[in-house]
């Protein structure tokens, strides 16, 4: 089967609107669509299986100064609308993301180490306490970087957050997400690298304890075969990340009327439906601050000079 005419997939993003953008305002808005179906292709005469074979063609992969190129243009999804119920009072005024460590918002650290990766379109899909995210960076926008604020009236779930996200930014290009919660080197050209011949890109990190995490199962080529969600495993284990790079379609034209979650309703759905996502291997520490062990863990490893460990 030939591919479909059209925009290559790398070719083109939405152009913001500005420096500066909140969208916020009603989600969810259209069709009301059960939980069993929270997805649901609305491109007439095709479904999403015929969408995801035709688009998914292998592509001739990026060139090194080409994709240097393009990374400018990638939007990077932030997501950062949970509530943080494990840590407690902690997140009683503060979002989860910004809470302090080593010297700044946890979230700061984030957007840092991706603007070092090359980043400049950063897209916070905010919820609780959204107005700490959006009035922090405001005030400490990076330098020549895009800023956008979508918040969630209700809770979305991140299934739901980001597929809002994709059509109201109206994206028609690759494009990465993260947990604002978690922290790591990652980088991004592998990721990038990886939609050359898949629909999406998940990083995965060895860990021990996985019982807080989802695992992975993988085979030969790094094409993830399933996903198993928060098990507690023996041994050490290929955990999910919480860091992406989709293409625009698995998203376009599904809506959502319920919170969904990536992890335990569209991986699992897709994989269902023939798409092929690669499992990109990142071998660096990984931080989470989903509980207060993990926070306070977080805070040591970032402080000066413990960091230059974590960055070599």
């Amino acid at each position: 089967m030939t591919r479909p005419r059209g925009r290559h997939p790398h070719t083109r993003q939405a152009q913001p609107a500005g420096p500066i953008v909140s969208l916020s305002g009603q989600c969810c808005e259209g069709k009301n669509i059960s939980r069993p179906n929270f997805v649901s292709g609305e491109r007439s005469g095709c479904s999403l299986r015929k969408i995801v074979r035709s688009e998914s063609k292998p592509l001739h992969p990026v060139p090194p100064r080409a994709l240097d190129d393009m990374l400018p243009q990638i939007p990077l999804l932030i997501l950062c609308g949970g509530r943080g119920t494990r840590l407690g009072s902690l997140c009683a005024k503060c979002p989860k993301p910004m809470l302090p460590v080593a010297g700044s918002p946890f979230l700061a650290h984030v957007v840092k180490h991706f603007r070092k990766e090359g980043i400049r379109h950063f897209v916070f899909l905010t919820g609780y306490r959204a107005d700490v995210i959006q009035r922090y960076f405001e005030a400490h926008a990076p330098p020549a970087s895009t800023l956008h604020f979508l918040r969630e009236s209700t809770p979305l779930g991140t299934g739901g957050a980001v597929a809002q996200a994709v059509s109201r930014l109206r994206l028609e290009g690759p494009f990465l997400v993260v947990n604002g919660d978690t922290f790591s080197l990652f980088s991004v050209r592998p990721m990038i690298a990886a939609l050359s011949n898949a629909d999406g890109a998940v990083a995965t990190v060895l860990k021990k304890s996985t019982a807080r995490f989802g695992t992975l199962s993988i085979n030969a080529v790094h094409s993830i075969v399933s996903f198993h969600e928060k098990e507690a495993c023996r041994g050490h284990h290929r955990i999910n990340a919480g860091f992406y790079a989709f293409h625009p379609h698995l998203f376009v034209g599904r809506s959502v009327a319920s919170p969904s979650s990536l992890e335990t309703d569209w991986f699992p759905f897709w994989l269902r439906e023939g798409c092929v996502f690669r499992a990109v291997f990142h071998a660096g520490p990984f931080l989470d601050i989903g509980t207060p062990d993990d926070y306070a863990q977080a805070a040591h490893i970032l402080k000066k000079p413990q960091r230059r460990k974590f960055d070599k």
